[in-house]
């Protein structure tokens, strides 16, 4: 009961926390909240790499899912700010 309880709550900031990164910045919609923060990563000019912690391998094919996007890398400073501001 209390893991189910967790679960949901986890399940809703995530969903908060995409819908955030979307709105700061359009190019950074994808499927799934882990895309979604991937996506952010990989299309901002200054981040070279990135390192993913896939316990399992729907994990791993997730990533590779949004690894197989194509992506354009931009300056985004003022996406991670508002991301920053609605948090």
């Amino acid at each position: 009961l209390v893991s189910r309880y967790y679960q949901a709550q986890g399940a809703e900031i995530a969903q908060k926390l995409q819908d955030a990164a979307q709105q700061a910045d359009p190019a950074w919609e994808a499927p799934t909240f882990s895309q979604s923060a991937l996506r952010a990563l990989r299309s901002s000019i200054g981040v070279d790499c990135v390192l993913v912690g896939a316990r399992q391998v729907a994990y791993v094919a997730d990533v590779m899912r949004e690894l197989y996007r194509p992506v354009a890398r931009e300056a985004r400073w003022e996406s991670w700010e508002r991301l920053a501001d609605s948090c």
